[in-house]
């Protein structure tokens, strides 16, 4: 079995002012976050106040799961590095990449995304 990892132990008092959308899209958090590495992608997301993962079961291997967030959040995350952290100009040309990605996801897009991660094992953990 896993780890419990709540959110709010690491948190810091800045909540992000994002709406929640009823319809949102999720997408991996490696992704999201443009850093491949769980832990290391949770550390930036508690960083930045947000509280929403959501965590997804494989249908195919019970033992593996993938951690979600929601586009809208990933993508004010992404703004507020950008305007907060330094970074070289490769760094700014990649997240500005990154969230023009997040803003432009359809639907179909993002429906098998993380289950297509969690067959393949890239972004599950056992």
């Amino acid at each position: 079995m896993g780890q419990v990892v709540k959110l709010s132990d690491f948190c810091r008092a800045r909540a992000a002012p994002v709406e929640p959308a009823g319809n949102d899209r999720l997408v991996p958090i490696e992704l999201a976050s443009g850093i491949m590495g769980r832990a290391e992608s949770l550390a930036k997301i508690t960083e930045y106040g947000l509280r929403v993962v959501h965590v997804h079961q494989s249908n195919d291997d019970p033992n593996k799961f993938t951690c979600l967030m929601s586009v809208s959040d990933a993508i004010w995350m992404n703004k507020n590095i950008l305007e907060q952290e330094p970074a070289s100009d490769q760094e700014i040309a990649d997240r500005i990449g990154l969230i023009q990605l997040l803003e432009n996801m359809d639907f179909s897009m993002t429906e098998n995304l993380w289950e297509s991660f969690a067959r393949q094992g890239k972004f599950s953990q056992t």
